[in-house]
Order: structure tokens, then sequence, then C-alpha cells
């Protein structure tokens, strides 16, 4: 049966937003000749970065990828359910698609006539737009078509990308070049340039196999030139990419707009994403793996998973938290998620540990929290936090947590032993269960003392 106590008030669990990518605008400040994303040409300032430029034709890419990625920290997914089409946006259709994300003015991001328009105003101006989950690069290729032509002045990028400060780039420097780079933890090089218009060479490609991605540009999209090969294998992790496309002008006393015509991937995907038990991640990798680049830590509450379990300790007082994120988003029907909870958060702790499922594009989410020895489920729709139900958790009782969906009601159940398990709440789904981001979130508040949450094998582990 459903336990009830009057509604927690002991524990704040922030909402978790989309942000937008952090991008570094000095560097695209006027320079000298190669200026593109930085000054002048660096070539071969990575391990792994293979310097190719050619004039190699070749038409069609991608090929089947590789064997899934599993177990550990890493996490995994097979191959047949990752390869969502997250980026066949055409733009015929004026309203955004919860694949897309941006931050900023909606006025700055239009769908307009069948082409994206990134509206730049008079000063000095970026914005970005970002896909709003990991998909599954691996074997893959993707495309976007250019509605020439971009304006002079004006610095144009597409990326693939694990994370904000890993990703590779094809981009347009504002004074007439193409050019071609990655940044890796931060630190961005452009490793060739291209005296080549893109009203010209309209549409550029990213093509990934075994670790190395090829990046190609085309006059028709039909025949490509190979133009530069780097290898990622120290830079991310192609199984969890995201795209990124954007633009930037300096303060110009001119507005200017660039038009894209469409984003699309090479080859035909799945139409969902991977079943939410096919996430799994038993902590004994000891760091956090590219499954979880969504997440982060905070200095007084980090997560710590080189004990084989994912911890986070918090210093006194700390009122913070930390969390890890997934990139992909899952679908939860007819599945389930289940965590173990080796070191609850105790009555009395200040601690907490939070399950959370949410949807990717809005703050829709369900929250299943273990705070201060309480079991609280919070429902958030469109932002609007309410506490639906809890109790006490029973540390042997409750020591796994589960959230699964059947017939079109999600249950959120605990158990002593991942067997048998007691229903918590169940709840008539307010908002879409088929892209969910899974996300483990630890921390503390009015702890008097240093205080730890820790759990382990999600699903099970690997």
């Amino acid at each position: 049966m459903p336990r009830r106590l009057a509604p927690s008030v002991g524990v704040a669990i922030c909402a978790i937003a989309w942000i937008s990518a952090c991008r570094d605008w000095d560097r695209y400040e006027p320079v000298a000749a190669g200026g593109g994303g930085a000054a002048g040409v660096v070539t071969g300032t990575t391990t792994g970065a293979s310097m190719t430029t050619g004039t190699s034709m070749s038409t069609g890419g991608g090929g089947t990828g590789g064997s899934g990625v599993g177990g550990g920290t890493g996490g995994g997914q097979p191959l047949d359910c990752g390869k969502i089409d997250i980026l066949n946006d055409d733009f015929e259709d004026p309203s955004w698609s919860w694949r897309w994300g941006y931050s900023g003015l909606e006025s700055n991001y239009l769908r307009q006539g069948g082409e994206l328009v990134l509206s730049l105003p008079p000063t000095e101006y970026g914005n970005q737009i970002e896909t709003t989950a990991g998909f599954d690069f691996r074997g893959r290729t993707v495309i976007i078509e250019l509605a020439p032509e971009i304006p002079p002045d004006v610095v144009f990028w597409f990326n693939v990308a694990g994370d904000t400060d890993n990703y590779l780039e094809i981009g347009f420097d504002g004074g007439g070049t193409i050019f071609y780079g990655y940044e890796e933890d931060g630190s961005f090089f452009t490793f060739a340039t291209d005296p080549l218009a893109p009203s010209e060479y309209r549409f550029w490609r990213f093509r990934e196999q075994d670790n190395f991605v090829y990046f190609d540009i085309s006059n028709d999209g039909a025949s490509w030139m190979e133009r530069e090969t780097f290898d990622i294998s120290d830079v991310f992790d192609p199984a969890y990419t995201s795209i990124y496309l954007g633009a930037y002008k300096g303060d110009t006393g001119a507005s200017a707009d660039v038009h894209v015509a469409a984003i699309y991937s090479g080859e035909p995907g799945t139409s969902k994403p991977c079943p939410i038990s096919t996430i799994k991640d038993d902590f004994e990798d000891t760091q956090r793996g590219s499954l979880w680049n969504r997440g982060w830590n905070d200095s007084v509450c980090p997560f710590d998973d080189s004990s084989g379990t994912l911890r986070a300790t918090c210093t006194p007082m700390a009122y913070s938290f930390s969390a890890y994120g997934s990139a992909p988003v899952y679908d939860l029907t007819g599945t389930s998620v289940t965590v173990e909870m080796v070191e609850p958060a105790l009555s009395g702790s200040g601690a907490w540990f939070a399950l959370r499922l949410n949807r990717p594009e809005t703050e829709s989410a369900w929250v299943l929290s273990v705070s201060n020895g309480e079991l609280v489920l919070y429902e958030v729709v469109d932002g609007n936090w309410s506490t639906v139900e809890n109790g006490p958790h029973d540390p042997i009782d409750d020591r796994f947590l589960r959230i699964r969906e059947e017939g079109g009601q999600v249950y959120f159940e605990t158990s002593p032993d991942d067997v048998s398990y007691t229903e918590f709440d169940q709840r008539t789904p307010p908002f879409d269960v088929t892209q969910l981001r899974v996300w483990l979130q630890g921390g503390a508040d009015d702890n008097a003392e240093s205080v730890s949450v820790a759990v382990d094998n999600l699903n099970g582990g690997s």
C-alpha cells in the first residue's frame, strides 16, 4: 500500500534546464590570415589528430558501425536502438521539436520558409542551437546544407561534440574561408583552412568510422571532397554525440542573418530511443563515463566512483549537489530503471539522493528521492513541482528503488533484494515517457557534519 506523510520541505532538488554550450567568443575576434577558430593555423598539436588534407572524391558515406559500448561507468546501449535520426530537420515545420534546444531570445532562432535563420543584431552577438540528447554517431554521417550565402564578418560553425569542451568543428571564418578545427578539454585548435567559398561548397559532412571522423564538403550533396581526417579516440566517445550549430558577429553596426536549409543523417536509423533498461552502470571504472556527460560535480559535494560505487561526500552545510546526467534519452515504455542504495540518506544526516527521469526539452520529471530518512516522490510538470507521495525510508526493505511503466501506468517501487518489489506509488503519466533522460543526483542540505550517500548497480550494472 502507498505510504503517506506530510509533504517534506527538508530538501530542495534544483530543476535541470537545457544549458547552452559555453563558447570563448574572444577567439572569434578578427585576426590575421587563417583566422577561423584561432589565431593562425595549428597543425598536429594533439595526439591522435591525423592531418590529411586532400581532394579525393567520395559518394555516400557512413558504414555500419561496430559493436555496442557496454558495462562499467561507460554504460552501454545496442546499436539497433541507439541510431536515432535525431538530426533530420528540413525546417519546414515552424515549431521546434524536443530534439533541439537553444538559449536566449526565440526571435533569434527562426524556422522560416523552410530554413533555419540565425538572426544576429547590430551589436556583438553569438547564438547557438544544439541537440537536446546525445545520439550514436558510430558508423554514421551527419550533413548540413547551408542556404547561401553566409554574410561577411559572420563566423558560422557546425560541430559534432561529446560535450561543450570536446568537439570537432567545420566553420566559416567571416572572411571567405572554410576552416577545420577541434576543441579538447577547453582548448581550441584550427588545424587547416580552405580558401573555398561556402556559397560554392554549401554541403558540409562529418562521417565516422572506427574512431576516425572525416570532414567532407560538397557542392551538390552527392559528390564529396574529403578534406580532413581526425582520430577522436582521446576527444569524445562517438556513441554519445551532440550536434551544435551557431553563429557569431562582432559589433559591426549592422544586423545579419545566417540561413540553414537542412540538417540530416546520411543513413536511415530507428524511430525511437533505446529502452531505459539498456542503460547500465556498476561504477567500477573509477571515472565518469561518456554516457554521463550531461552531469556535473560540485566542489563541496562531489561525486566519486573510485571505490566501485557512486558516492557523494558533502562538507558541512553543503547546500549543494552533484549529478550524473545521461547524454541520450531513453524509452520507459514497458520497461524499468533500478538503482541500489548502498549508503542511504539516513534521518538526521541532512543528505539526500534522487533517481530522476525528465523530459529533455521541458521541466517535466519524476524525482524519486531518499532524503534525510524519508522516501519522497516529486512530480514536475512544466516547471511546477508537487510532492505526490512520501513516507519513511527503510535502509533494508527499501534498498532498491525502481521506476517501471506497464500498461500506461508508471509504478514507483522498492525492494530489499531486487526480486520482490512493493509499490510506493503509481502515476498516470502527465508527459510523454518515450524520451526521458536519466539523472542520478546526490547532495546535502542543512547537514551539521560531513555526510555521504552512495548508490550502485544501475539496472544491475554490467
